[in-house]
């Protein structure tokens, strides 16, 4: 028995068109697919328009397990400026940085690619994407690793550019939320930003207003 209105949620889908029935709706999907899915479920230009202006990166990620003989740096990580030429962005010694996962036979890292307007090097394979990240941390190491096991993860669009007024424009997508679709909330890298903790954050406080509305 809460407040919000019970309202209907409908999209598109590779194997069609889908509706439900929802009393409170998490969207919580790429730029991309927010954007048509708020236009179909309410009409929502302003929010619609606002959403469409985000630009957005695909990305990869190659996770590697590489042998110990390999002496990865003691730091957690290396992030790579927008301007170095190099094709990989940032790389993580998972093992370094998380010790408890640092449970198998080799160290475990990952590589990853995608920038705004780079999607030249997110045209590879999954075979050369992994030579490239073979490559970028034997550079960084000193020596090429032994690599045990290897996997890659595409994502397409997920990656939204933060930049100058973007406050403003999600306040704008989410007041018209309100005012139009209450009990609909827009969380992800899109709003807060592209980072694990903003996207937490943004779920938490999206879940936070939700429960709110929904008290007798």
């Amino acid at each position: 028995p809460g407040q919000v209105s019970r309202s209907w949620w409908g999209g598109a889908a590779p194997r069609g068109s889908w509706s439900e029935e929802a009393d409170l709706v998490v969207v919580a999907v790429p730029v991309p697919h927010a954007a048509p899915l708020l236009e179909g479920a309410g009409g929502l230009d302003a929010a619609t328009r606002g959403l469409s202006g985000i630009r957005t990166a695909s990305s990869a990620v190659v996770a590697l397990e590489v042998d110990r003989s390999l002496d990865l740096p003691q730091r957690s990580g290396v992030l790579v400026a927008t301007d170095e030429p190099v094709p990989f962005k940032a790389m993580t010694f998972t093992s370094r940085k998380w010790p408890h996962l640092d449970t198998r036979p080799g160290h475990l890292v990952r590589v990853s690619f995608g920038r705004i307007d780079d999607d030249e090097v997110l045209a590879a394979d999954d075979a050369t994407l992994t030579r490239m990240a073979e490559s970028a941390l034997g550079g960084l190491c000193g020596s090429a690793p032994t690599v045990l096991h290897s996997r890659v993860r595409r994502w397409s669009d997920a990656l939204a550019e933060i930049g100058p007024g973007h406050d403003t424009r999600i306040s704008g997508v989410r007041a018209e939320l309100a005012e139009r679709l209450p009990g609909v909330e827009l969380v992800g890298g899109a709003t807060e930003g592209v980072g694990v903790p903003a996207c937490i954050g943004s779920a938490r406080a999206a879940a936070r207003r939700l429960a709110s509305g929904w008290q007798d």
